[in-house]
């Protein structure tokens, strides 16, 4: 669990005004800043991780992850699903969803969410990276490649879109093409690196 939440945190890096959102996820931070439930602690850390500022929802999703989470996931699942029978495009609804399969390591459901969400907000390249994260867990490597590309044609100078390109190619052995993207992410390995001490 905490693997998963740690490299999910990795998405988080680099948010700059490039990239853009339908969901105004500055106002569910707002609305949110002092989560009373699991729920609300769910959006708060989901709202961060579509701003990129990492550092705040790692905050979240850490206090997550010490729960018993995976009943809480179950739950979120369920609440998203019943709210997403009444509106099928809910971006919200659909990123709770999204997150709570990952956590659950749930990585087919994720990616079918994700695909969704890259769709309907396809401007917002936190919606792509994660995608190509969930294609990655699910040995599709190439498919991940192409929804990155999609995040750097809207912002190419992502740091952290840069660095899973970079691990992409790593990962298939391709490490010239890697070492021209990992160039370009030195302040997202920085942090990522904190991060997994």
């Amino acid at each position: 669990m905490r693997k998963s939440l740690i490299v999910l945190l990795i998405l988080m890096l680099g948010a700059t005004a490039l990239a853009t959102s339908k969901v105004n996820w500055d106002s569910l931070v707002s609305q949110n800043r002092s989560p009373k439930n699991l729920e609300q602690r769910l959006l708060l850390g989901v709202a961060y991780a579509n701003l990129g500022k990492i550092e705040e929802s790692s905050a979240q999703f850490e206090i997550l992850g010490k729960t018993n989470y995976d009943v809480f996931a179950r739950e979120a699942i369920r609440t998203a699903e019943k709210r997403l029978a009444k509106d099928h495009d809910s971006l919200v609804d659909l990123n709770c969803l999204a997150f709570a399969y990952y956590a659950r390591n749930n990585f087919k459901a994720a990616r079918n969410i994700f695909q969704k969400l890259a769709y309907l907000d396809s401007r917002n390249i936190w919606s792509h990276n994660y995608l190509a994260l969930v294609y990655s867990k699910l040995g599709q490597t190439d498919s991940g490649i192409e929804q990155l590309k999609k995040s750097l044609a809207i912002e190419p100078k992502n740091q952290y879109t840069n660095l899973l390109m970079a691990l992409a190619y790593t990962e298939k052995g391709q490490y010239g093409t890697a070492a021209k993207y990992y160039i370009k992410a030195p302040r997202a390995m920085k942090t990522i690196i904190k991060l997994s001490r």
